[in-house]
């Protein structure tokens, strides 16, 4: 999972939910019992709308007030252009579970896949600047 911006008690979920099923999946594979994390990237759902920003865009006592909105028009902007259907996720865990074989990690999405690869093939001292570059692009881009 890609941490962001403004999103740190989300991300820490994800974190803790990714270690946990890592256990359990060397824990239960000599028991035979399959265990899979789908990661998906960016998908269309109502996620989007369905977040309380702790700072508004005009709260001038806010010193989160700026990059909040930054945050908020780069995540419409994804949500609304490029993001995948929803029900690819579930087409995904469909597959997982009809398939022959259950990997550890399945990703579902370009984004989601590409920063798969990123990571993989990226020294961690490149990888963190740039994805953190990445982030500030866009959400300059308003």
């Amino acid at each position: 999972y890609q941490a962001m911006p403004l999103m740190s008690m989300y991300v820490t979920t994800k974190f803790a939910v990714e270690g946990f099923t890592e256990s359990l999946y060397y824990e239960l594979k000599p028991h035979r019992v399959a265990v899979a994390l789908v990661e998906p990237g960016g998908h269309r759902t109502k996620f989007g709308a369905n977040i309380t920003w702790a700072a508004r865009a005009g709260e001038k006592n806010s010193p989160y007030a700026d990059q909040t909105q930054g945050y908020k028009d780069m995540l419409t902007r994804k949500l609304d252009s490029d993001a995948a259907p929803g029900y690819n996720v579930v087409k995904a865990i469909l597959r997982l579970v009809d398939g022959n074989r259950m990997p550890l990690r399945t990703q579902v999405g370009l984004d989601a896949v590409g920063v798969r690869i990123l990571r993989a093939i990226l020294p961690p001292f490149i990888f963190f600047p740039l994805s953190g570059f990445l982030i500030q692009i866009g959400l300059r881009r308003r």
